[in-house]
């Protein structure tokens, strides 16, 4: 399994190439299509990342890592931000803290954003402004 040092460095070297993707473009299109001989092997677990896509694929977790990548907050003060239950907002968090996108403090508890999440939540809204450039 893959550390999450190993992950954020290949969500950072994701990043740059979305960049250069970016800058090798004109008219915001993607002009050439990239082929299967032209990807590098990754090497990492699928699994995780498979995980790490999931946690970041709801609505909710992305409204919890965005209010927690503002600041650290406590599961009281979440309930109020997301509007959630206590159940649901369990899940939630129980996610993202699986994925190392958000930890817990051991003794009173206030949940704070990783530096994983931190990136993940940058890449998230990097795909997100690329979305939106397209759709113009």
């Amino acid at each position: 399994m893959e550390s999450p040092t190993d992950i954020m460095a290949l969500l950072e070297d994701m990043k740059k190439d979305l960049e250069q993707i970016k800058k090798n473009t004109s008219d915001n299109s993607i002009v050439e299509t990239v082929s299967l001989e032209n990807l590098k092997p990754i090497g990492v677990d699928v699994t995780l990342c498979a995980d790490l896509f999931k946690a970041l694929s709801n609505e909710e977790r992305l409204k919890l890592l965005t209010a927690l990548g503002r600041e650290d907050h406590y599961f009281a003060q979440l309930i109020a931000l997301s509007n959630l239950d206590n159940s649901p907002l369990r899940f939630h968090l129980t996610i993202l803290k699986e994925v190392n996108l958000i930890s817990q403090e051991r003794f009173r508890g206030k949940y704070a954003i990783t530096d994983l999440g931190r990136q993940a939540l940058s890449i998230s809204s990097y795909f997100f402004r690329l979305m939106r450039e397209q759709e113009v």
